[in-house]
């Protein structure tokens, strides 16, 4: 993550050598997700990502008062806890679905304190 978001930075900027972030990739992601930092490439993605920064430090997101980092440890339990179960029954899992869910749980916990 540090290298794409700092040493390979510059790769987002056009002309972008950064292969997912093509035309077709934002395009993708775009009519998936809307537009957001995911979807950009150059001075669109820059300025947003530029306006993140501040609020996605690391020492903000992981500072203890803001218990982020509990919940992180808590949804990477029950992640293991639902693989173990269905390893167990030898079930097919989604394991997409799974990891969504926990990511969004996270998210949610970090916006909005639930």
């Amino acid at each position: 993550v540090k290298f794409l978001t700092v040493s390979a930075a510059n790769s987002y900027r056009d002309p972008s050598r950064f292969t997912t972030r093509g035309d077709a990739f934002c395009n993708a992601t775009q009519s998936t997700v809307g537009v957001g930092v995911t979807s950009l490439k150059g001075e669109e993605w820059r300025w947003r990502k530029t306006a993140l920064l501040k609020t996605f430090h690391k020492s903000r997101l992981l500072s203890a008062e803001r218990g982020v980092l509990d919940k992180i440890v808590q949804r990477g339990r029950l992640l293991c806890e639902a693989l173990g179960e269905h390893a167990d029954s030898n079930k097919v899992v989604s394991v997409d679905i799974l990891t969504t869910e926990a990511a969004v749980g996270v998210v949610l916990f970090f916006l909005f304190g639930r």
